[in-house]
């Protein structure tokens, strides 16, 4: 019970910390859109604008087409994915760090700096790279369709998406620990010690127990073009449900600031993301043989 209360502790306060991070990026994300479009934004939030999303819906498909355009233009796509997933890796290891008592003191020789920025960037980095590149790619035909999809719709895209980064993101952890297992004898030099130690170091990494904590929300960030429009949609399909989280951020100037808003909403459910992975993971450990 005490190792639960810890693990639960743990993600409350990672996730917290990550979330007024996630705030403070985005706080004056509305000075970027057009006063029309936050008009837009504050008229599906507020409901009063019947078929709101549906207007504001070919800007997000603009933004998305410019930055993130998929296989139709690879050298746009990689290194705009490449900034996201640095970025984001970047935010995310400052909660890490200041939740990290005497973190300095691994870097008291310049070899021990070396060995952590070589695992920030070719586990960490290359990891989060590699999932965003991946789970991106589908992300504008997830956008153009939804505005067909109801409430559980929504959810089910979020769930799928959860899924589909934690499938990859094991995987390619799996991939780049074997490389170290044969390359420079990590984990003494055995492939099964590596896979065996995996379960066990992403359900630490949920509550930032380890340096892979901040891999796995650098990894979540990675989802919030897509979270964001469905946020945006919930709320135009639901009065009741966009009147409880507004009433919930009282404190927001929604009217002024909508995309701040939508933004930290967003930022909410990204934390569920940690929380579902958390999940996953304890249930795979239990199930992995001793």
């Amino acid at each position: 019970m005490n190792d639960d209360f810890a693990i639960l502790f743990g993600y409350l306060t990672g996730t917290g910390g990550f979330v007024l991070i996630m705030m403070t990026m985005f706080w004056g994300a509305d000075s970027f859109i057009s006063k029309q479009g936050r008009e837009r934004l504050v008229g599906v939030i507020s409901n009063y604008e019947k078929g709101g999303f549906q207007r504001v819906l070919p800007d997000v498909l603009k933004v998305i087409r410019r930055y993130f355009p998929g296989r139709h233009a690879l050298g746009t796509y990689l290194p705009n994915v490449l900034l996201l997933s640095a970025l984001s890796l970047a935010a995310v290891n400052f909660v890490y760090w200041t939740n990290t008592g005497g973190f300095q003191n691994q870097f008291a020789t310049g070899a021990s700096t070396r060995v952590f920025l070589s695992q920030l960037v070719f586990d960490g980095l290359l990891k989060v790279f590699i999932v965003n590149c991946i789970a991106m790619l589908a992300y504008e035909s997830y956008i153009t369709r939804i505005a067909s999809f109801g409430l559980v719709g929504c959810l089910g895209l979020v769930m799928m998406d959860v899924v589909l980064r934690l499938g990859l993101f094991l995987l390619v952890s799996a991939v780049i620990w074997s490389g170290f297992v044969a390359i420079f004898g990590s984990f003494q030099g055995d492939f099964q010690s590596a896979y065996e130690a995996l379960p066990q170091t992403v359900r630490g990494a949920t509550s930032f127990g380890n340096l892979t904590g901040t891999y796995i929300y650098a990894n979540a960030i990675g989802a919030l073009p897509m979270l964001l429009v469905v946020t945006l949609r919930i709320l135009s399909l639901s009065p009741g449900i966009t009147g409880f989280v507004r009433g919930a951020l009282f404190w927001l100037p929604w009217r002024e600031k909508p995309l701040r808003f939508l933004l930290i909403v967003t930022c909410l459910l990204i934390g569920l993301f940690g929380f579902l992975t958390a999940q996953a993971m304890a249930a795979l450990v239990v199930a992995s043989p001793p």
